[in-house]
């Protein structure tokens, strides 16, 4: 049989719909497949949405978050991004922040990617999911959250659901609420929520009752866990529990486990400066329990509950550089430096800086404790040599070099010194 132009049009276009069909339904297994063994979806956001031609690419990070699909990646640029993000439906995603532009390279320093929540609701949102299945995950990387509520809320999704939540190299800072001014963290209804907070640094938060830094609770049967590891909590205040918070009731269990972290110098307006434990047993029967080991700790009230010393902490000013300002880095002779340990520790610190570091001289590479690594002062020599006759100068861009007065300074790593040599006039 001969096809006529127009049949063989119509054959076509007939076979390009069947395909289509055999696509669409086809599809959604592979794509089910590929994400069960591991890929996922980048998804990019960027203050001008441009991403530096990358797709899909949105200017909000919610936006990123309400397209993202199990296992995606939201990639989010350097900048300040003015957003209350609410994740409220069963999703295993990261969230990364420090991206340039272009999503080419990535800096380590978390308070290049601010979430500032405009003193309206919380920074980050994470729960909403009572009637949902399955297994809830979520990653959340090297941002500042700030002038929030609570910087990161979470709930727990009930119906014996588990929720996890990692929480790493953050600055969460400048956050005001009623329970859990820098975190808080809720698990009912049976409910389990862990929490892993990794390489954060948990300042300068606020809450007007509980918890100004962090407020964990469990109630109804559910249980929530907080694993805190490397971390500097300080500078909070609360009406009870200006560091930490700890709370369980109505048959709830709260657990923490608190190593290589600093949590020192919060204050709190009734009980417990940088921790407290409580319990209530009008309805079954609630445990919270806190341990703690290689850490600098201050105060500590248990008004029900078990605290367990696990030996090797500290209570001893953690000398931080200027806490006044924000700076919360290790100065020479803090006693935080080579007093953690090294199993299960992260390998780099809260802004990128290799762990361990022999900081302190004795040939014996140990953890710091907290979120900052102390890395010493790094010298370079540098030789400026004069090209035919007269003279000159050699200033840097902060002023602090003056070659001919003074040729040497001292800068915190990571500092950028722009030199200039100036030949002399006349």
């Amino acid at each position: 049989m001969i096809l006529t132009k127009h049949r063989f049009k119509a054959f076509g276009l007939i076979l390009l719909v069947l395909v289509c069909i055999a696509v669409s339904v086809i599809w959604p297994h592979w794509r089910d497949d590929l994400r069960a063994e591991g890929y996922q979806t980048d998804i990019f956001v960027e203050p001008t949405g441009s991403c530096g031609g990358n797709t899909p690419c949105f200017i909000s990070i919610q936006e990123g978050i309400d397209t993202a699909e199990i296992g995606a990646i939201v990639k989010v640029a350097k900048g300040t991004y003015y957003e209350n993000i609410i994740v409220d439906v069963p999703k295993e995603i990261t969230l990364q922040g420090g991206w340039n532009a272009a999503f080419t390279s990535r800096a380590e320093d978390p308070s290049l990617t601010v979430i500032d929540g405009d003193g309206n609701a919380n920074g980050l949102s994470v729960g909403g999911c009572t009637a949902a299945t399955g297994d809830y995950a979520l990653s959340v990387e090297r941002f500042t959250f700030m002038n929030s509520t609570s910087g990161i809320s979470m709930s727990s999704c009930g119906n014996d659901m588990p929720v996890t939540i990692d929480i790493k190299n953050n600055i969460i800072a400048d956050n005001s609420a009623t329970n859990g001014g820098g975190i808080y963290g809720g698990s009912s209804n049976n409910g389990t929520m862990t929490i892993n907070l990794i390489n954060n640094i948990i300042a300068w938060n606020s809450s007007t009752e509980n918890g100004g830094g962090i407020y964990i609770s469990a109630e109804t049967n559910g249980a929530a866990t907080i694993n805190l590891t490397n971390n500097t909590i300080t500078k909070n205040s609360a009406d009870n529990g200006g560091g930490i918070y700890l709370f369980s009731i109505d048959g709830g269990v709260t657990t923490s486990v608190i190593k290589n972290t600093i949590i020192r110098d919060n204050s709190a307006a009734t009980l417990g400066d940088d921790i407290h434990l409580a319990e209530d047993h009008s309805s079954g029967t609630s445990s919270t329990e806190s341990s703690s080991l290689y850490s600098n700790i201050g105060d500590v009230h248990i008004a029900d509950g078990t605290y367990n010393d696990l030996g090797n902490n500290i209570n001893a000013n953690p000398l931080f550089v200027d806490p006044a300002s924000g700076d919360f880095h290790l100065t020479l002779s803090s006693p935080c430096i080579d007093q953690g340990t090294n199993e299960d520790a992260p390998s780099t610190d809260f802004e990128g800086d290799v762990r361990p570091f022999n900081g302190d001289g004795d040939a014996v590479a140990i953890v710091d404790i907290g979120a900052d690594e102390y890395v010493g002062q790094i010298q370079f020599a540098l030789t400026v040599s004069k090209s035919g006759n007269g003279s000159g100068t050699v200033t840097s861009s902060d002023g602090k070099v003056n070659c001919g007065s003074d040729c040497s300074e001292s800068y915190n790593p990571g500092t950028a010194v722009t030199l200039t040599a100036i030949p002399a006039t006349g």
